[in-house]
């Protein structure tokens, strides 16, 4: 059970930094395209 739920935060932190990553690269596209 408990190393069911760790998993299940490695997984959302994972998530969330992907979510990060394309984030950070979509705004530098924008900031690139509005120049």
């Amino acid at each position: 059970m408990v190393i069911g739920e760790h998993s299940a935060n490695i997984n959302r932190y994972m998530f969330m930094q992907k979510i990060m990553e394309v984030f950070h690269l979509a705004a530098k596209e924008l900031s690139n395209f509005g120049d």
